[in-house]
């Protein structure tokens, strides 16, 4: 009894200490954590196993680019008035507090403000 104790008081400081080693160790692999980002992946399609298509925010620009194994390549540019319908359409609409008495007339109400 006395014996697995004094092991435990050993083994568990030397886990501990592997376990920083090891989280310092993927840290520094890992690169720099970047808090203030100024690229953003907005939406991808994959096309098929390799292709993906793209739209990715860099600064205020709005690209179209696709991806694959082998090339990346810049489609187009996005306009202003194409990223606002993109963002209008990622809205999700706010369904006021549901009130099981009239759920149909809110979720008549919700429908009609996603068709517009």
């Amino acid at each position: 009894m006395l014996w697995e104790v004094i092991r435990i008081i050993i083994v568990f400081p030397l886990v501990i200490i592997l376990l920083l080693f090891t989280l310092k160790s993927i840290q520094k692999l890992s690169g720099p954590v970047v808090t203030n980002r100024q690229m953003k992946m907005v939406e991808r399609l994959r096309l098929s196993q390799k292709t993906n298509l793209s739209i990715v925010k860099i600064g205020e620009q709005y690209l179209v680019i696709s991806c694959s194994d082998e090339q990346f390549q810049i489609i187009r540019e996005l306009t202003l008035a194409e990223v606002a319908k993109l963002e209008e359409k990622q809205q999700v609409p706010q369904l006021e507090k549901f009130d099981i008495a009239n759920w149909k007339d809110t979720l008549s109400r919700w429908k009609r403000e996603k068709a517009n």
